[in-house]
């Protein structure tokens, strides 16, 4: 027997019933497939059918039902499985039941993980136990299977298998509830793509920006919005507004993150997300205007070769129809436009998105700026100066919410963009920050040099330093102060250079350092004491509803922090160029 929940229309009550396979009324089950029916949901004529169609209004999954009747007849006459059409009959029963609580997709994901389970194992036959070697996305589905041997115990499951199962599916949970954080790669791969976007977006045709516009709205959104792939990707197409003279963008934020089956489904875009409108800046809001211009034609053509798909104005901001464009297989394209004539659908997905990336890194990262692309490294491997990880569109949703952070964004208003229910779930957001920190100190010291070579080759001037601050005589003539000697020609009365500077030598473009060294001693010195602050700032969260004066608090550690790193930032820049002038 199993638990299932079931909402009452119109409120917020939900009713626990226990339920089994063969007590239950399948004329109920009936009632509620022929609902689902009505609202577009299963799109079968009958229940009876041996695949079944289910739309959550972006895409279409088949689920089928057949499970091998041979093997099942085989098995049958060995041991006491129960009947097949039985069986059948309780896998789309528990399939109706979940479908309230539960996306489409994990219902598919689960369906798959059942059919290839009972294939595998002659419907849980003893003998097979041995050489049962479950694959991660069986063990992902096996609290469902689970539930389902529950449900419908007409199969006599040998106990061994029900407790290898277990085994797998706790030892799966309490290894991800361990490592909670997403392995979201270096940040280095995020500075480095980021420099690789820009060029390419100043550099390229107009045929390559068409082709990559959706990388280029979808980098320039997440790195400012802690958005999640699909919510981008269901971007309405009138996303835009402008009043008084500032400029929002409106997107959509699941309702059912963080469901744990709480939530009812109502697999509809307007009832599973809400619209949030969100205030961006005049660049973001032109980019985004200048793409809708820029395929909107698209809309008004016949398309897909021969199919005979009519113009369709679109409903999201993204256009199928430009990526479509672009792909370069004909039977690729032949296939797909053949799917969308009998779906009647055109969406650019999340998998759509992922796939454009993916190209992005083999066309333009990897063939016109050379670097090697790699999948996401172990810890404890160095990423190569001409190495690039490649990067999940899911990745950028964690640099978002950490350059929030350290843009001084209330944690409150924090856990509104993220479309979390409570500031304690961003927490482990705070991981990741000291990487972050560590990379953009380093990205941002690396520009700063570059940028005073660029000036001195153009003014023909000295390398070191932006304001030209060089020994002109040998340097033990200057006046010698700790660790180094100081170039200013201040007195020793005005010392306005040293209080430009807070007297801090190390970070005074006047410094001359005896030794690099000292450079390298302090970035590690304000290194570890951001992992401390950081490691403050998560208590903190931690005990966000005891704080008393928790956004003081919260604010004048986000400061030290951000000060540690805007000087390490002068650190590095400074032992940057030294080792260059020197090299």
């Amino acid at each position: 027997m199993i638990e299932f929940s079931r909402a009452i229309k119109d409120s917020d009550i939900k009713l626990i019933q226990i339920r089994e396979f063969n007590t239950i009324d399948m004329s109920h089950v009936l009632s509620l497939f022929h609902d689902y029916q009505k609202r577009g949901i299963i799109l079968n004529n009958s229940f009876y059918d041996s695949k079944w169609r289910l739309d959550n209004f972006t895409a279409a999954y088949t689920i089928k039902f057949d499970y091998n009747n041979f093997l099942f007849i085989r098995e049958s006459k060995e041991r006491d499985i129960g009947d097949y059409d039985n069986l059948i009959a309780a896998v789309k029963a528990i399939i109706i039941y979940k479908l309230e609580t539960t996306v489409i997709q994990t219902i598919y994901d689960y369906s798959k993980a059942l059919s290839s389970v009972l294939k595998e194992t002659n419907f849980f036959r003893l003998d097979k136990l041995k050489s049962f070697n479950p694959q991660k996305s069986q063990i992902k589905s096996f609290g469902f299977i689970l539930d389902f041997l529950s449900f419908y115990n007409n199969l006599n499951v040998n106990e061994e298998y029900i407790e290898i199962m277990m085994f797998h599916w706790e030892n799966y949970f309490f290894k991800k509830r361990i490592n909670n954080q997403r392995n979201i790669g270096r940040f280095e791969s995020i500075f480095k793509l980021s420099d690789v976007i820009e060029d390419f977006w100043n550099t390229a045709n107009q045929n390559f920006r068409e082709k990559y516009y959706p990388i280029k709205i979808w980098w320039e959104i997440s790195m400012i919005i802690p958005i999640r792939t699909t919510e981008l990707t269901l971007t309405p197409y009138d996303c835009l507004k402008k009043k008084d003279n500032y400029y929002y963008l409106l997107v959509r934020r699941t309702e059912l993150k963080g469901n744990g089956g709480k939530k009812k489904v109502s697999h509809t875009i307007e009832n599973d997300y809400r619209l949030q409108e969100i205030r961006i800046n005049k660049e973001l809001y032109k980019l985004i205007d200048e793409y809708r211009q820029s395929v909107d034609y698209y809309d008004g053509m016949n398309f897909y070769n021969d199919c005979e798909i009519r113009p369709s104005k679109r409903k999201f901001l993204f256009s199928y129809r430009s990526y479509f464009k672009h792909i370069e297989n004909e039977m690729t394209k032949y296939r797909i436009g053949k799917l969308i004539k009998m779906s009647g659908k055109e969406y650019f997905s999340a998998g759509s998105l992922h796939r454009l990336l993916d190209n992005f890194f083999i066309e333009i990262a990897s063939e016109k700026y050379n670097y090697e692309v790699v999948s996401k490294l172990e810890n404890n491997e160095e990423l190569e100066p001409n190495q690039i990880e490649l990067v999940n569109p899911m990745d950028t949703r964690h640099f978002a919410f950490i350059n929030m952070v350290l843009n001084d964004i209330e944690p409150l208003f924090l856990k509104k963009l993220g479309g979390h229910d409570a500031i304690e779930s961003s927490i482990h957001y705070f991981s990741h920050i000291d990487k972050f920190i560590k990379c953009f100190t380093y990205s941002t010291a690396k520009r700063l040099v570059n940028n005073k070579k660029v000036i001195a080759k153009k003014s023909e001037l000295d390398l070191y330093n932006k304001y030209k601050h060089i020994p002109k005589t040998p340097i033990q003539n200057y006046r010698e102060v700790k660790n180094g000697w100081c170039l200013s020609q201040q007195s020793v009365n005005e010392l306005m250079d040293c209080r430009r500077v807070n007297n801090n030598c190390l970070i005074c473009s006047f410094f001359h350092p005896k030794n690099t060294l000292i450079y390298i001693e302090k970035i590690k010195e304000n290194e570890d004491r951001i992992v401390t602050e950081i490691a403050n700032l998560k208590h903190l969260i931690e005990a966000f509803k005891r704080a008393k004066n928790f956004n003081e608090e919260f604010m004048q550690k986000i400061n030290s922090i951000k000060g540690y790193a805007n000087q390490n930032v002068d650190l590095i820049s400074n032992c940057l160029m030294e080792e260059s002038t020197n090299g």
